[in-house]
Order: C-alpha cells, then sequence, then structure tokens
C-alpha cells in the first residue's frame, strides 16, 4: 500500500479545528509523517485547547475563516461555481467551517480536506459538493472501507457501506468504477471488482438481482479497461475453490476479487462488521470517494490513531 513517505509534503485542513482528538491527530501528522496541517477555528480558542493537551503548535497553521486571507477567494470560487445570487451569499457560506475547509481544497490551498469528528457525514458530503464539485456526470458521491484482514496478503476494498442506502443500478455502476480506481491508487495493482449478490450467473431471480447485472453491464460500458465480473455470491468472489466449483466460464474476477461492492448499503454495512468482528480486521474508512478533490469523513467517535489512519489513507 502506498505510503504518504514517498510523496511530495501534503497539506492537510482539518474542519474542526478545536476539537482535541483533531489537534492530537494534527500533531502526530506534523511529527511522523512530516504532513502540513490547516486548523480552522478561532486561533485564541485553540491555542488554549492546544495549551490544555500540552501540544505545540508550532510548524501547525491555525486559520479563522471569519478572517483568512484565502476567504475572499474561496468566496469567488465558490460564486463562480454555484452562481449565487449575490457574492456576498457565497462569502457567507464559506465562513462556515466545513465549506471554508472544503474551499481551501477546490482552490489548491490543501490537499485533502478531513471533517466529522463532530459533524455528520450528511454535512461532509454537502459542504464537499458545494465549494468542490463531483468528480463525475452522476453527482454521485460514495465510500469505501481498506479491509486489513489477518492472514490475507493483499488488502481488500468494501463499497458502498457508507453513504447510498439503496443505489440504483446506475449509481451502483459509478459506486463501483470509483472504487477500483481508487483500489489501483491505493494498493498499487489491478483492481479485480466482484458485484456482489445472493445470486451467481443466475442462480436465482429477483429485481435485486436484476439490478447487479444491469449495473454490471453500465460500468463495462462507461469503463471497458477495468476488470469487473458478477453478479456473483461472495464465496464465488473470495474463494477459487468455490469459484471453479459455481463460475461458468472464464473470469478474471471470480475467486481473486480485491474489490467488493454491495448492492445495498444495508449489505455492505453489515458485511464489513461482520467480518470485523470474526476476524478481527482493520476496517479504514469510510473514505469517501466521487469528489473532484480528496476528502475525508471521519466517524463521531473516532480515536486519534483512527483520524491519523484516515488522514493517510486518503493522501493517497
Amino acid at each position: 500500500m502506498n505510503s504518504t513517505a514517498n510523496l511530495p509534503r501534503k497539506r492537510v485542513v482539518f474542519a474542526e479545528g478545536l476539537e482535541p482528538r483533531i489537534i492530537r491527530a494534527a500533531a502526530q501528522l506534523r511529527d511522523q509523517d512530516d504532513v502540513e496541517c490547516i486548523l480552522v477555528g478561532p486561533p485564541t480558542e485553540i491555542e488554549q485547547a492546544a495549551a490544555l493537551l500540552g501540544i505545540s503548535l508550532s510548524g501547525l497553521h491555525v486559520v479563522d475563516p471569519l478572517s483568512a486571507n484565502q476567504t475572499a477567494t474561496c468566496a469567488q470560487h465558490v460564486q463562480d461555481l454555484r452562481q449565487f445570487k449575490s457574492i456576498a451569499m457565497a462569502e457567507r457560506l464559506v465562513k462556515k467551517p466545513l465549506p471554508f475547509a472544503a474551499a481551501l481544497v477546490a482552490i489548491g490551498e490543501a490537499d485533502l480536506m478531513v471533517g466529522g469528528a463532530t459533524c455528520a457525514t450528511k454535512k461532509v458530503i454537502e459542504a464537499a459538493a458545494m465549494c468542490i464539485g463531483f468528480a463525475n456526470d452522476a453527482g454521485l458521491a460514495s465510500s469505501f472501507f481498506l479491509m486489513q484482514i489477518p492472514n490475507r496478503s493483499e488488502p481488500i476494498l468494501f463499497a458502498d457501506c457508507a453513504v447510498n442506502i439503496d443505489p440504483d443500478a446506475e449509481a451502483l455502476a459509478n459506486i463501483a468504477i470509483s472504487t477500483a480506481r481508487s483500489a489501483q491508487a491505493l494498493i498499487g495493482s489491478e483492481a479485480r471488482v466482484a458485484m456482489l449478490s445472493f445470486s451467481t450467473q443466475g442462480s436465482a431471480s429477483h429485481a435485486a438481482v436484476d439490478k447487479v447485472r444491469s449495473a454490471l453491464e453500465i460500468a463495462k460500458a462507461l469503463a471497458p479497461e477495468l476488470k469487473l465480473d458478477g453478479e456473483m455470491q461472495v464465496d464465488t468472489a473470495l474463494s477459487a475453490r468455490v469459484a471453479a466449483t459455481k463460475w461458468q466460464g472464464s473470469s478474471e474476477v471470480a475467486g481473486q476479487a480485491n474489490v467488493l461492492i454491495f448492492p445495498n448499503l444495508e449489505a455492505g454495512n453489515i458485511g464489513y462488521k461482520l467480518v470485523q468482528q470474526f476476524t478481527g480486521a482493520r476496517a479504514i474508512g469510510p473514505i469517501l470517494q466521487g469528489f473532484k478533490r480528496p476528502v475525508a469523513d471521519l466517524s463521531r467517535g473516532a480515536s486519534v490513531d483512527e483520524i491519523v489512519e484516515v488522514t493517510r489513507l486518503s493522501l493517497y
């Protein structure tokens, strides 16, 4: 898996700069990874919070959106992107921490926005959509978890386990394509994408199976260079022995998948948590995808170590 140590120095903007876990994580990234961290929030309050934690802010940048030099540039960018009735509307928006952090990434002042430690995923996505914009014509954000499973040499990506509740076939196709490209950037090998179902090659009939088949057709038409296959059950996707029995014909995915696309959020969320509980796997994420620039979402219960992990992973 790629490491930030092999990349040019990166700049991360944390939208919730006053949160103690964020201050600790930023200091750790500064000290261990040479990452340039920007903390968004009122400088005096952040200085006081850091002092109480015994953390020096040396090398960390504290930026207040109410008075930052970049605020006017951020507002103009958002106005150009969204065409509000007046620039004043854009100015009011970017004076809020999440939109300001997203806009900093959009104008190239940071490489990654991190949010969600104290707010809902919905708010992070809204800020990114408004101030950065989507990378796909469908206007779709999605997420994946990078699963590090004991006794498995290669990480595997699970999607979408955090954002889209019941994606239609077109959305599922876009999730598969986005996750395949994320996998290739992250793990340094070609993505092998399994479109999961309770059916393998028509072993069952249902509208839910039809959706997965349609999604596969759409994804192959949009990205014919990718290795995608389905519909298949999870054992067919992961076990060469089972695939040899169940799968008819040749497949570059069956039995050797490193990306699993779940048909809906219910299956994905249950699936990754079952793997965690039964194997002790590390589930790093959710990592957001589908935006023009990188955005990372945090669980509101995330520990300092988890914040650091998600940030490192999002800098691939």
